[in-house]
């Protein structure tokens, strides 16, 4: 009998043993991987792009995407595409207004509503080194701001669910 019960009590405590280091460290796994922050890696994109109004007007502009996306270009530089793996995420588009003049408020309001019907302003927020105005439909999302010398308008329509590449890229956005 006294055999019986030694090996039960060894049993109960390999038992405790294992079921305890188990615990302890599926439990340190979960703790880093929440403590940890998603950071994604990104790869440059640059150009630059003219429009001309009375003389040659350039914008050289630079932004971050994510490394495992392309980009295509369009319309002379003017628009940049970025590629994910779902498709198109984000696209960029340079819009010349030293002729019109128009505000990020005034561009929704008189070109972006005339293609898409229901757009709604949502507000400003200031990310990277612009402040943007921000605006949304049923599946996207849009920035829009103007460069330093209120010469051309930076315009971002990204899908919802890009928004934390959406937000990296216009957080990057350098144009001069």
């Amino acid at each position: 009998m006294k055999t019986y019960v030694a090996i039960l009590i060894g049993i109960v405590v390999l038992f405790a043993v294992v079921f305890i280091g188990y615990k302890f460290t599926s439990g340190d796994e979960n703790n880093i991987e929440s403590n940890q922050e998603m950071q994604i890696r990104t790869a440059n994109v640059s150009g630059s792009v003219t429009r001309a109004f009375e003389g040659d007007h350039t914008l050289a502009y630079s932004f971050g995407i994510p490394e495992v996306s392309s980009s295509t270009v369009d319309m002379d530089g003017g628009l940049v595409h970025v590629i994910g793996a779902n498709g198109r995420e984000v696209s960029v588009y340079f819009s010349y207004e030293g002729a019109r003049g128009y505000s990020p408020v005034d561009y929704i309001s008189d070109v972006v509503a005339v293609q898409v019907p229901v757009i709604d302003v949502t507000g400003t927020t200031t990310l990277g080194g612009y402040e943007w105005t921000t605006a949304e439909t049923a599946g996207s999302e849009w920035y829009l701001a103007e460069t330093a010398d209120k010469q051309w308008l930076i315009v971002v329509e990204a899908k919802k669910t890009s928004h934390d590449v959406a937000v990296a890229l216009v957080s990057s956005m350098s144009a001069e």
